[in-house]
């Protein structure tokens, strides 16, 4: 999916060398406005992605979607890994079971209360000696289910991901990228091709749009 956002353009797609680029409107001005317009088409698609993933599943997969759940927390086995730590859950007595997990090992299935509430768990996956959170990744799955559907989804969880974990020399953020998500990457990454050839295309491609739909070539 290939796509230019801008403030206060309509007009067809763009056509390049490195592909047909569809114009989208930015939800507020300026860089950031283009930012969170990106980042709202990016959440939806993987949605749309994850909802197509869990309906094409075997009955009763364990379907890990790599970042929060949040609108995805409703499809059902769906699993959220989340590899960055912005919010600290477990504080005090928690934090030290938190801090003290081995390899493979995971907390106790906790509920985060909200808007939309959802069980979550830690686990720490293999990887060489670190600091206290080395290697700590952090799991979530819709609130709404019961307490042995959650326990029974966190014991999936630690008895397959650790076998998942990339190593340092392939992957700079090893163990938390599990290699299926690493290769995926690279997969996408292939697709879109090099960013500078697609930039060149993009901007040889407005500049010769800008006369007949008044747009102001690329920088």
């Amino acid at each position: 999916v290939r796509g230019l956002v801008a403030a206060g353009i309509s007009a067809p797609a763009l056509a390049t060398a490195a592909g047909v680029f569809g114009f989208h409107a930015a939800n507020r001005p300026g860089l950031d406005g283009a930012s969170i317009t990106i980042q709202d088409r990016m959440a939806d698609l993987e949605a749309e992605v994850s909802t197509l993933a869990v309906h094409e599943a075997a009955p009763g997969a364990l379907v890990v979607l790599d970042g929060p759940l949040r609108e995805r927390r409703h499809l059902p086995g769906a699993v959220g890994l989340v590899k960055t730590h912005r919010v600290a859950y477990l504080d005090g007595p928690a934090g030290l079971v938190l801090t003290g997990l081995g390899a493979g090992e995971r907390t106790p299935v906790f509920t985060v209360v909200g808007r939309a509430p959802r069980h979550s768990w830690y686990l720490r996956l293999p990887g060489p000696p670190g600091g206290p959170m080395s290697g700590i990744v952090r799991l979530e799955c819709d609130g709404s289910l019961g307490a042995e559907s959650a326990v029974a989804l966190a014991e999936r969880t630690a008895s397959t991901l650790p076998r998942l974990a990339s190593v340092p020399h392939k992957d700079p953020r090893a163990p938390q990228n599990l290699v299926p998500i690493a290769g995926l990457e690279r997969e996408l990454r292939h697709r879109l091709g090099d960013v500078r050839v697609v930039l060149r295309a993009l901007r040889q491609a407005a500049a010769g749009a800008a006369p007949q739909r008044g747009l102001s070539p690329l920088r």
